[in-house]
């Protein structure tokens, strides 16, 4: 299967009204983020069209981004310099990508290289969300453990 990127940006939050919040908030990591392993989790779902075009997929990002400031924050220390998530705004990763097979070639039981190349690198710093042309929505997750369990992950899915 051959994966083409055919764009990549970064999605900031869309505030209603306009008006941001401040970005040097932060959200200070609980007990149980602290001693839960330090993993990023990947995941990724996969929706039957009909699907909304991509450009109504990246307003909901936005907008969703405003209300979950969390997943457009960053990893790091708090003001008290305990681990925390900053309220940053820096935004999450959205991927467009095509693919030249269909859904069944596409998702097999083991990932291809290729396949994998959809997820978002462990070592990155944003989110990235991928939509492919076989006619469904892929959302590939992968967040530090840190910042969100996995109910909260699927929550905010």
């Amino acid at each position: 299967m051959k994966v083409k990127i055919t764009s990549s940006r970064v999605v900031k939050p869309e505030y209603s009204g306009g008006v941001a919040p401040t970005t040097g908030e932060s959200v200070p990591l609980n007990v149980f983020d602290k001693v839960t392993y330090d993993v990023h989790i990947a995941v990724i779902y996969a929706f039957r069209p009909p699907n909304p075009p991509n450009a109504a997929l990246e307003r909901g990002l936005a907008r969703a981004l405003a209300v979950y400031r969390e997943w457009a924050g960053r990893l790091g220390d708090g003001p008290d310099g305990r681990p925390a998530v900053l309220l940053s705004d820096a935004g999450a990763r959205l991927v467009e990508a095509t693919v030249d097979a269909p859904l069944a070639r596409s998702m097999p039981f083991k990932p291809s290289p290729e396949l994998l190349r959809m997820h978002p690198s462990i070592d990155g710093p944003v989110e990235e969300l991928v939509c492919t042309s076989c006619l469904v929505l892929f959302a590939p997750s992968n967040c530090p453990n840190h910042a969100a369990d996995r109910t909260t992950g699927v929550l905010f899915v």
